[in-house]
């Protein structure tokens, strides 16, 4: 299903220029063993500090709003072959209910420290440089795990997913590979041509909508 990624953020929640989908923003604030939930309205807002204290990698719990579905969340770095520094290689998402949460979309970002930052670039496709990682869940029951979560592209065209003879599945553009694993029900999105740096990321966010 087309997304139409072309859209502005009204400081409460993501708005689709169509005005058809509104994407709610989820951040969930981690520090030591303590953590604080923000609400502002009826959107749920939190945030996760990914270089300070002893959190690594950008591990944290994320809430997909459109589905009340939490789900972990977890940056993995490349080697440090670009200048010295470490990319985001590719991001894991675990505790994620596909089923549950048939008929929705979330976005990832990351974001620089500052006090109103733009979303870092990605990853690079055809398109461009990509702010954002965007996966459509699928609302067809019959679907299983292995194959309901598949990508949007920067275009905002859907890549699916096929299901392998293991009960795996992957999706393919040669920009992002999107898999999943049945042992220990990991999704994974890795990037051929990354472009955030490790040291740079300070938050990032989770917003979600019904499609």
């Amino acid at each position: 299903m087309p997304v139409d990624t072309k859209a502005y953020y009204d400081g409460d929640e993501f708005v689709p220029v169509s005005g058809e989908k509104k994407f709610r923003n989820s951040k969930l604030f981690i520090g030591f063993g303590m953590i604080i939930l923000a609400f502002t309205g009826l959107t749920f807002a939190a945030s996760i500090s990914i270089n300070s204290g002893k959190i690594e990698f950008g591990q944290g719990i994320y809430q997909i709003k459109s589905c009340d579905q939490w789900v972990g969340i977890t940056l993995v770095p490349s080697q440090a072959k670009y200048s010295g520094l470490s990319r985001v290689l590719n991001v894991k998402i675990s505790g994620l209910d596909a089923l549950r949460c048939g008929g929705s979309n979330f976005r990832i970002q990351l974001f620089p420290s500052g006090s109103s930052p733009a979303a870092m670039k990605i990853f690079t496709d055809a398109s461009g440089d990509v702010d954002r990682v965007l996966l459509s869940i699928s609302s067809d029951n019959s679907k299983t795990r292995a194959n309901a979560v598949s990508f949007i592209d920067g275009y905002g065209r859907l890549v699916p997913t096929t299901t392998l003879s293991d009960g795996s599945g992957y999706a393919d553009d040669d920009y992002q590979f999107l898999t999943y694993s049945t042992t220990s029900g990991v999704y994974t999105v890795a990037f051929y041509l990354p472009l955030a740096t490790m040291n740079t990321v300070s938050s990032l966010t989770v917003q979600s909508a019904s499609q």
